[in-house]
């Protein structure tokens, strides 16, 4: 029998993949940029990103590991959703629990839950939501779906009977003021009835430089959202939403508040 997905472990578990590249064409994406310096010599790494290419020989999770996120390196779209949903369907023979990490598209949602809806026990959503201003999205996430459509997504994923979680992973907005109404919607929202997950941008310039995003306009709203995520600010932040039950932290977030690396 699988074991029950343990939200403590939501973090620290593996993150797997089918394909290399993405249709949303994030800015911030670390895995562009990790591709593109780091990947083997077999990789076209002149394919365009957002023309996403299949891992031919895709693999269970290891023996002993309960729990995977997917996608770890690209999103669901409806390119792509079939095979996603036979790569969940895979892992979940092994009996290996999912954790369905997205930026979601209601077409995309609809079609993942109508295809696993007997095997709720094993899958779990978590909705990316970075930001409640389009403006923000399109900036940073330019080819990934609107705010409204991804809350759309969360009902649609409860009301099937799903977990659900959501994360501001990373959080997008440089104003404090709005990423505290953020957290306190998705807190809100019964249809949420994990957690709302948080964490900070990691240093975008390498990811901005691949993605051929260099404009001053670019590099000026990194360095400011980069200095809106500073300790002093985390710790702002935390002491504005630390009431809130349903807010946890991804490590890079948590070790600043905590003094550890873990996420909590």
């Amino acid at each position: 029998m699988p074991v029950a997905i343990d939200e403590a472990q939501e973090n620290i578990t593996k993150g797997m993949s089918i394909q290399r590249g993405c249709e949303n064409d994030c800015i911030y994406c670390f895995a562009r940029h990790a591709t593109t310096r780091f990947a083997s010599s077999f990789i076209n790494k002149e394919q365009p990103w957002t023309e996403p290419v299949k891992i031919e020989s895709l693999k269970k999770a290891r023996a002993g590991q309960t729990t995977i996120l997917f996608p770890f390196t690209h999103d669901i779209t409806e390119i792509n959703v079939n095979d996603c949903i036979d790569f969940v369907k895979m892992q979940i023979a092994s009996e290996t629990n999912v954790i369905i990490v997205t930026k979601a598209r209601r077409s995309v949602t609809t079609k993942m839950c109508e295809a696993l809806k007997e095997h709720r026990d094993q899958v779990m959503f978590r909705f990316t939501i970075g930001s409640m201003s389009n403006d923000t999205l399109i900036f940073w996430e330019p080819g990934a779906p609107s705010f409204e459509e991804r809350i759309e997504s969360i009902e649609i994923a409860s009301e099937m009977g799903f977990d659900v979680s959501a994360g501001l992973t990373p959080y997008l907005d440089i104003n404090e003021d709005d990423t505290v109404r953020l957290i306190e919607y998705l807190n809100g929202m019964d249809e949420i009835n994990r957690h709302v997950w948080i964490s900070k941008m990691n240093n975008p310039m390498p990811a901005l430089s691949c993605a051929g995003r260099i404009d001053e306009t670019t590099m000026s709203t990194a360095r400011e959202l980069a200095a809106s995520q500073t300790r002093e600010h985390i710790l702002s932040l935390h002491d504005r939403v630390k009431h809130l039950p349903k807010v946890r932290y991804i490590s890079n977030v948590s070790s600043i508040i905590f003094g550890d690396s873990s996420s909590c």
